[in-house]
This record gives C-alpha cells, sequence and structure tokens, in this order.
C-alpha cells in the first residue's frame, strides 16, 4: 500500500544547459537535514511514491529511529544541476509524524491449544498470505487450552500478538501487539479444527471452526478435461475423512491445478512454487497471482493418484 507520494514541480539548471538530478531528503525535525537519508530520483521523474515497508525500512534502518515511538520528520528535495557547477536548490520543508514499526517476516502461534504447546523454541508457523503480507493463516486442530501469537521464536520477553481482554469470545476481532502483562490469551474450549486468520497491519483477527470444502476439481490442460473449468474432474471425498479428497486417472504433459468452485477468480489449491517436484508435499489455498501450478512432463505423463489434504494443506502425488 503507498502510505506517502511526494509531488515538486520542474527545477532550474541556472543557465547551464546541464539536465537536473532530484534527490529526496527526508530527515528527523530539528536536525536541518544534517543526516538525511537520500534517495535518488530518475531525471524527468517529479514524483516518488513510497510504500508503507519502505518507508518504515528508512526510518529503522537508514535513519535509525526507534520501533513504536512516534517521531517528526522533515521532508525536502533538492535539485542539483549535473554539471554542480552551481549550489542544490531545495525545496520548501513537508513536516509529518511516523511510527516505525518492526518489520513482520514470520507469526508463530503458541500456546498449549496448539499441536506444539508452550515450546517457544518450536511454536507452530503460520502461513503468509501470497496476496497480502500482513496477513497470516493458520488452519488446523487446536485443543482446550490457550494460544497467543509472537513474530519471534525462543524469546518470552518479545512483544506478542494477542486479544485486548483475556479469553475474549471467539467473535471478537480485536488484536494488540504488545510485550509483558497483561497477559491476555485466546481461548478454546472445545477441541477441533479451526482457520485463525490474523492481519498484523490492521490488528484484527478471525477464529473460525475449519469447514471442508464438499467438492473440488482437477482443471488444467494436464487432465483429461483441460481448462475447462464448467466440465472439470471432480475429485472423490473420503468417506472416512472430509478433508482428504482423491483422484485416480490419466495425465498428460501439462499444468494442473485444484478448484474450489468452477470460477477462475476463486481460489485454488496450488502448490507454493511454481512447477514443483511431484514429490513436494507443500500446499497453498489462494485466489489471484502467483497462479503456481502442478506440472505434469512427458517424463511424467501416465496414471497417478492424487490425494489432497485441505486441513494439513498437504498433497501427495503417486
Amino acid at each position: 500500500n503507498t502510505a506517502l507520494t511526494l509531488d515538486w514541480t520542474l527545477g532550474t539548471n541556472e543557465g547551464t544547459q546541464a539536465a537536473i538530478d532530484y534527490t529526496v531528503q527526508v530527515a528527523k525535525q530539528g536536525t536541518n537535514f544534517a543526516t538525511p537519508a537520500n534517495l535518488t530520483v530518475s531525471r524527468g521523474v517529479y514524483t516518488r511514491a513510497f510504500k508503507a515497508s519502505e518507508f518504515n525500512s528508512l526510518l529503522v534502518t537508514t535513519l535509525g529511529l526507534p520501533i513504536g515511538t512516534a517521531q517528526a520528520l522533515e521532508i525536502r528535495v533538492q535539485s542539483q544541476e549535473a554539471s554542480k557547477a552551481k549550489a542544490p536548490q531545495y525545496s520548501n520543508v513537508v513536516t509529518l509524524t511516523a511510527t516505525p514499526y518492526q518489520a513482520i517476516t514470520n507469526v508463530y502461534i503458541v500456546g498449549d491449544a496448539t499441536p506444539n504447546g508452550w515450546d517457544i523454541n518450536n511454536p507452530n508457523q503460520m502461513t503468509q498470505s501470497t496476496t497480502n503480507s500482513s496477513v497470516y493463516t493458520y488452519t488446523g486442530v487446536l485443543k482446550v487450552g490457550e494460544f497467543k501469537m509472537v513474530a519471534e521464536k525462543g524469546n518470552w520477553n518479545a512483544a506478542f500478538y494477542r486479544p485486548t481482554v483475556d479469553h475474549p469470545p471467539l467473535t471478537a476481532t480485536a488484536v494488540q501487539y504488545t510485550a509483558g502483562n497483561p497477559d491476555n490469551k485466546w481461548q478454546i474450549t472445545t477441541t477441533g479444527a479451526y482457520t485463525v486468520t490474523l492481519d498484523t497491519r490492521n490488528l484484527t483477527i478471525s477464529i473460525v471452526p475449519f469447514a471442508a470444502p464438499t467438492q473440488l476439481w482437477l482443471v488444467g490442460d494436464a487432465t483429461v478435461r483441460g481448462w475447462d473449468i464448467q466440465n472439470a474432474t471432480p475429485m472423490t471425498v473420503s468417506p472416512t475423512n472430509p478433508t482428504i479428497f482423491t483422484y485416480t486417472g490419466p495425465f498428460t504433459p501439462g499444468e494442473f491445478k485444484i478448484a474450489t468452485i468452477k470460477d477462475f477468480n476463486a481460489p485454488f489449491y496450488r502448490p507454493t512454487v511454481n512447477y514443483p517436484a511431484l514429490s513436494a508435499t507443500a500446499v497453498q489455498l489462494s485466489a489471484g497471482n502467483p497462479d503456481n501450478k502442478w506440472q505434469i512432463t512427458a517424463a511424467t505423463a501416465g496414471t497417478h493418484t492424487i490425494t489432497l489434504d485441505v486441513l494439513n494443506l498437504t498433497i501427495s502425488i503417486q
């Protein structure tokens, strides 16, 4: 998401006939731009947009500002004619306030409700969305007990994602990212399969019982019915486990993925990377891009048995 856009007008080369170079300078307010972050802009461009993650990295990494503390900033544009025969010129100064945040790359769910319990060194990892890097999901069995979430293994002193009150209803959506006390947690009172979806940017959570699909279809030019999604090849749900789907049949050289409904805009079960080895087991449920698929080659064409576990997001291709 774009957090900040700067626009400026054409500068002057002061009669040197040289091109003009522009640099966006960002500094902590009151430093008189003594040690600013400098970002060069291509010649002939009079705008600079910053994604939230990029601007945050500039604040934390380049300026060394502390995380979680609001900072008053000053921003200006420097124009410099390319021969550098003349002194640089500067735009008016824009002021704003920004709060650097801890960039999150992994999130883990920990607690006696989870499969790995309170082992902070080996908590269960959540899956990052391929379309929204701020969203993480865990789907699996949760036991009677408690849980919270953390972005760092092995550190009980780290900040945790937890509810704003202890043991809220599972329908409550509010989340806080805090260290120390009060050590609020979510509580599971009925063992079962759940999908937990955490939005680390908007600080919201969804905790819902996992509902397995009732029908899935294979689609792709590797399958007997090709890319005709309205006539896609159905899989068979296990009579003893509603989260297991299988299909046995011929595959020709080409691609395939697994449809949840007969609509190319809907989510698909597909591999986590494009064209993985057929021995790879990882699966994701996602819509949009990247549109990863499994690939059947001339060497692997023939009859295969596909077994998809929609609860644990694994696949077997034999």
